[in-house]
């Protein structure tokens, strides 16, 4: 079992009845569905981080994908599902290639 470790956590009524909602229509319980919740939330904010640093030019698109914890196919789709070009430019492109030959 995983390890886990118990919070509190103060919600809206509106919210938590909408969980409670969810919750009921998918026949599981409140902690579940909060559970899922978390996880999609955190990995929304880790792709939204890591698409900020890559739009300012902090990192490479690889680095990117490492930081949203998505493979790289995945981030390049993050980038077309959103509209955000990807970098081509040459020195890019080296620093990118460089990058895939030393995780080998």
């Amino acid at each position: 079992m995983e390890n886990l470790t118990v919070t509190t956590l103060r919600m809206d009524q509106k919210i938590l009845r909408e969980v409670d909602a969810i919750a009921k229509r998918e026949q599981v319980d409140r902690t579940s569905i909060l559970r899922q919740v978390l996880a999609a939330g955190m990995r929304e904010i880790k792709i939204r981080y890591a698409l900020t640093l890559y739009q300012n030019g902090n990192v490479s698109v690889g680095k990117a994908s490492e930081l949203a914890g998505i493979n790289l196919w995945e981030f390049l789709d993050v980038l077309k599902m959103r509209n955000i070009g990807f970098r081509t430019d040459e020195d890019h492109l080296a620093g990118e290639l460089n990058q895939l030959k030393n995780r080998d």
